[in-house]
């Protein structure tokens, strides 16, 4: 049986290594302090473990409350091991975001999800979700340091690392 929990510190190793396998590594130490950010926002990383205790997926979601609109929860990623696809735990994991986010007033759950992941999109539309529109994202790397309010610590951001993003 999956046992699906709020994600831990110690967690933070398979976190990274299955957010590696869906394009997007990170560190143990990366995935820590983004763990303790995400719980300082109010926000959920939750956790399916198998049998044996390992975790084999992973579901960040966030509750987004909105002037234009009603309030939504948004997952931000789900990630299922490969090996472990096929068995349930992504369904398990967006029922059990959907009731956290439920338990916070939300009256929708959306997930985005980029164009060329078209398993993806018919695990979504299996699910449930109804594709709503198609759009382009834009972004633009903020000059000097960030200040994480949260913490009240500051990330200091490499500049020549600032200067790449920018291109």
């Amino acid at each position: 049986m999956t046992l699906i929990r709020n994600a831990r510190s110690y967690d933070a190793t398979a976190l990274a290594a299955l957010g590696t396998e869906l394009g997007y590594p990170a560190t143990r130490e990366q995935i820590g302090k983004r763990l303790a950010a995400i719980e300082a926002a109010g926000a959920a990383v939750l956790v399916a473990e198998d049998d044996h205790g390992m975790v084999c997926g992973w579901i960040h979601v966030a509750c987004c409350a909105e002037l234009t609109g009603q309030d939504a929860a948004e997952i931000h990623c789900l990630v299922v091991a490969a090996d472990a696809r096929g068995a349930g735990l992504g369904s398990a994991l967006i029922e059990r975001a959907g009731t956290w986010a439920r338990e916070r007033g939300c009256t929708q759950l959306r997930v985005r999800s980029r164009v060329e992941r078209e398993d993806a999109h018919r695990f979504y539309l299996r699910e449930g979700f109804t594709r709503r529109k198609t759009q382009a994202v834009f972004e633009r790397a903020l000059p000097g340091e960030a200040i994480v309010a949260a913490t009240g610590s500051t990330l200091r951001v490499d500049p020549q690392f600032a200067r790449d993003l920018r291109g």
